[in-house]
């Protein structure tokens, strides 16, 4: 791992009063989004055109060089340049990239259909891609050609730049500062945001998470108001060095050399080959949510009411992904602190529990599967600890100590016992186990 900085973002509460939250998300949290839904219309025109001429200096830069005089009655110069420089250019930049991740599913899939093209205008049809020359593929046939453009604009059209509502902005040192208390004694620091020539200064609740981890703070902070507790929160972000962690953590784990496995679950959110478990029990809450989400489910469709556009559904969602991530977060925490593993093996999540519904199950293997990645992210950043992914058929059916494989292998739900060796354990551990070899398997079968 690379001992550079590593940029991380860490959350705190902003507890001002009516008064000052009201000032913000009236004043700046509207002006922001008015103009960055202003801008970008027109960013989408500047990269139409510069996928048509394919001149350099059509190309969207990443800073304004100057601010239309429409724009200037509407906001603030400042704010203006920072609404397009840290929320419409990279959403503009993010799609872009979308619509060449799409076309280059198609030609994959061209490729492996049953008349593919030669080698030569395959490789043709993906270095024009890459290169984003969708409106001037010149040296195509012309039956390509046309397939190329049109599938550019139906991605394009269809990959929109999100409407910039008024709960998320992105602020510089322009118009973002953090100070030290003066006569406070509560707060240590507070942070003063101007606009429009006037400004207000709020109170930045401590965040102990953050305060262990030493490094510089950056200058760009991201104000937002979160809808679920009716609060604002401030983002700031460091940049971390973890060179002299990742060295401490490699030599005190060098004797060990340990590699460890893990089994997803809702009774326990991991299991390890050696049979420890991390992480308390879920089943009974997420069977709860699931059935009231189940409520929300038929009282909308009896009405006839979009279920995404329900309050009550948003926040139950939106609570059990906070519970997910925060018990992952926790049980890989102890993980590191009880194993000292050098690396960690997981299944990929294919999560399927029969005591909930299928929407339930989909969301949890999703965001099971975003919250393991993330973590393990970290911990590879933090500690060094590698992480390896393997496949899940069957872990839990086969057998650790001979190898076979019948679904009558697992007679209950917690017990394992195999039926030619007699093999009796812990099924999750069982499980584990099977990950754990499954490592040195061919990458094909991975």
């Amino acid at each position: 791992m690379s001992k550079g900085g590593v940029m991380r973002s860490y959350r705190h509460m902003l507890p001002a009063n009516k008064g000052k939250s009201e000032w913000l998300r009236s004043g700046l949290f509207h002006d922001y989004a008015a103009v960055a839904n202003a801008l970008a219309p027109d960013l989408d025109a500047q990269w139409l055109r510069f996928f048509s001429s394919q001149d350099k200096g059509d190309r969207p830069m990443p800073l304004m060089s100057s601010v239309h005089p429409d724009l200037k009655d509407l906001v603030t110069t400042t704010v203006t340049q920072q609404a397009y420089a840290n929320s419409v250019y990279p959403a503009s930049v993010s799609k872009v990239g979308n619509v060449v991740n799409d076309i280059r599913i198609e030609i994959n899939a061209i490729r492996a259909g049953d008349n593919p093209p030669d080698a030569d205008l395959l490789k043709q049809l993906y270095y024009i891609n890459k290169s984003r020359k969708w409106l001037s593929s010149e040296g195509l046939p012309a039956e390509h050609a046309a397939w190329l453009e049109d599938r550019f604009w139906h991605h394009c059209r269809r990959r929109c730049i999100p409407e910039f509502r008024e709960n998320v902005i992105c602020l510089d040192q322009r118009n973002c500062k953090v100070q030290q208390a003066g006569t406070s004694r509560e707060f240590e620091t507070w942070l003063r945001v101007s606009h429009r020539g006037k400004g207000v200064s709020m109170p930045v609740e401590t965040n102990s998470y953050a305060d262990r981890h030493d490094g510089k703070t950056k200058g760009l902070y991201r104000i937002r108001f979160n809808q679920h507790k009716h609060r604002l929160e401030v983002d700031f972000i460091k940049a971390i060095n973890y060179g002299d962690s990742v060295d401490a953590y490699t030599k005190a784990c060098d004797a060990l050399d340990k590699t460890v496995a893990l089994d997803f679950g809702l009774r326990n959110v991991f299991v390890s080959d050696s049979g420890n478990r991390y992480g308390v029990d879920l089943i009974d809450y997420m069977v709860k949510l699931d059935k009231r989400i189940q409520h929300i489910q038929t009282q909308c469709q009896k009405r006839k009411f979009r279920l995404s556009r329900s309050k009550r559904y948003r926040d139950m969602i939106h609570r059990m992904r906070t519970t997910i991530d925060r018990s992952i977060n926790e049980a890989l925490n102890a993980v590191v602190k009880t194993e000292r593993p050098s690396m960690i093996v997981v299944e990929r999540l294919n999560f399927m529990h029969p005591d909930l519904s299928r929407r339930m199950n989909r969301l949890i293997r999703n965001c099971g599967r975003a919250a393991v990645e993330r973590k393990l992210n970290a911990l590879e950043q933090e500690f060094g600890i590698e992480h390896i992914e393997v496949n899940a058929a069957y872990s839990s059916q086969t057998c650790s100590q001979c190898g076979y494989v019948d679904l009558k292998n697992r007679g209950t739900r917690d017990t394992f016992k195999c039926r030619w060796c007699a093999h009796t354990d812990c099924a999750d551990t069982n499980a584990a186990s099977n990950i754990l070899t499954r490592r040195s398997w061919p990458k094909w079968w991975l």
